[in-house]
């Protein structure tokens, strides 16, 4: 596991939910080889999986779209049998995280990877535990709000994620 959090100052440290997704697919190369799935954890996850989508050629999902409107009526990716990276912005909270790790575990996946820009530290090493993998690019001890280590956080919509989704190509 990449637990890192050695800097106290970190405002402002991503630009946008693009930049720490771009920046945390840097950390999960050693993915790539393996063809592994992102499934992102919704609203704020997605651009962030879909930066990790793209630099790792991989398929890319939402972990749940209740109301169907994300996919465009497309089906669920199938990730049974391979790698699930669950990507977020760091603004999901634990239970949600913990019920995607077990959820894609249950369903199949080879194993499980939590992907996150930043997170309060104790609920992070709580979380990860759960997973097979998880990295995290910052845990400031002294954690704020999320949108403290963005520049720019503004709300991720339906028209946002459904565009992206639907950019990525996948399922």
């Amino acid at each position: 596991m990449e637990l890192n959090g050695n800097v106290t100052d970190y405002h402002g440290e991503f630009a946008d939910r693009a930049d720490a997704g771009r920046r945390l697919a840097q950390a999960l190369t050693r993915y790539q080889v393996l063809r592994p799935a992102v499934l992102a954890v919704p609203p704020g996850g997605v651009p962030v999986g879909f930066e990790i989508a793209r630099a790792l050629a991989a398929p890319f999902d939402v972990v749940e779209d209740p109301a169907g409107t994300w996919r465009s009526g497309r089906p669920p990716l199938s990730f049974a049998g391979r790698i699930a990276i669950v990507a977020d912005d760091g603004s999901a909270p634990a239970g949600i995280l913990r019920a995607a790790v077990r959820t894609l575990a249950a369903a199949g996946a080879a194993s499980t990877v939590l992907a996150a820009p930043v997170a309060p530290p104790e609920m992070w090493y709580r979380v990860a535990a759960e997973a097979d993998d998880a990295v995290c690019l910052l845990l400031p001890p002294d954690f704020r709000s999320v949108a403290f280590y963005y520049r720019d956080f503004p709300p991720v919509g339906d028209a946002e994620a459904t565009d992206l989704l639907r950019r990525a190509g996948t399922p």
